[in-house]
């Protein structure tokens, strides 16, 4: 990274920095007008640990559920909603209704996304369409080279020396493992034959290179790639490279990352979403982005249920419902 400013804290909220536009408040999310709902999913007699409470969630809305530490917004919301609406067995209520055609998942902006050989390029669903278009060119029809032949996740082109990484692991004993560039590949992740393939001038490795708006741009005319790409690039990940591992994108890209793959996808009616603290360790222009996305998301058909305190978070709900010792305040 690169020092951005260095200086007092007034001349930080007098600074032209992205942070001090939004600390002097300068740069601010747009206002919301709340969503007027029709329809809900009612949670009857929530008793357990120490809720003692009823709960109704407005469809196709942004509820947020806050209140301090100890309130019982985790046993409310992850311990009691979530396993009934899944049909599992949580934390005892009453009853539940309303949910009947709902489709439940939690995001968890904690959870890294994908195995450890994951990347933004193969989580994405990205790299098959990619494969089979290098697999077309004139060099890999003459090599035999099939779309197989361009995986990273099986023997075919790419470098068995580093199994498709570009980096191998160093053990260090008692410190953190350190990865260093492959010898054999240089961190090229394919062999010497494969990287002469190229699609318009894309090697394999120069399409894992480019940057999620460049891909954007590359394939706008694609049906299958275009509209993954451009809603990537759409909640905030346009920097983001292909070829880039998902282990090591922060919480907050990752969570972004598995929201835009749902959005891509379009099926978002009926889809309820909860959240955990969605907005921890995120910068205040990120989370306005996030809450863009997520009313986008809502516009599609989405409910969006998240569990948060941070105050530009708020400002951006449908509804905020506060628990104080297991009850609704």
């Amino acid at each position: 990274g690169a020092v951005v400013y260095e200086g007092s804290p007034e001349g930080l909220l007098a600074s032209e920095t992205l942070t001090g536009r939004w600390l002097s408040g300068r740069e601010r999310a747009p206002a919301h007008s709340p969503r007027q709902p029709s329809r809900y999913v009612t949670l009857e007699g929530a008793s357990g640990r120490n809720l003692k409470t009823d709960l109704r969630v407005p469809l196709r809305c942004l509820t947020v559920v806050t209140g301090a530490s100890g309130s019982g917004k985790s046993s409310l919301i992850l311990d009691t909603l979530l396993p009934a609406l899944r049909g599992e067995e949580g934390l005892p209520l009453v009853g539940l209704r309303g949910h009947e055609h709902l489709i439940t998942k939690r995001v968890d902006p904690g959870l890294k996304i994908g195995g450890p050989r994951s990347n933004v390029a193969t989580w994405g669903s990205l790299w098959g369409p990619l494969r089979k278009l290098l697999a077309a060119t004139r060099e890999a029809k003459v090599n035999g080279f099939g779309a197989g032949h361009f995986s990273l996740a099986q023997p075919g082109g790419r470098c068995e020396a580093c199994k498709g990484q570009g980096t191998q692991a160093v053990d260090m004993g008692p410190l953190p493992e350190l990865e260093l560039p492959c010898p054999v590949c240089e961190g090229r992740r394919f062999d010497r034959a494969t990287l002469r393939v190229g699609w318009r001038g894309h090697s394999p490795l120069g399409l894992l290179e480019l940057s999620i708006s460049e891909a954007r741009r590359l394939f706008a005319e694609h049906r299958t790639l275009a509209p993954t790409l451009r809603a990537i690039d759409e909640v905030g990940l346009g920097y983001v490279q292909l070829g880039r591992r998902t282990s090591t994108l922060s919480g907050g890209e990752a969570q972004r990352l598995g929201l835009a793959r749902d959005l891509a996808r379009g099926e978002l009616d009926r889809r309820l979403l909860i959240l955990d603290e969605p907005c921890v360790g995120l910068h205040p222009r990120d989370v306005a982005e996030l809450c863009r996305l997520l009313h986008r998301l809502i516009d599609e058909g989405a409910t969006v249920v998240a569990i948060e305190q941070d105050p530009l978070f708020l400002a951006q709900a449908d509804r905020v419902i506060e628990l104080r010792d297991g009850r609704l305040d």
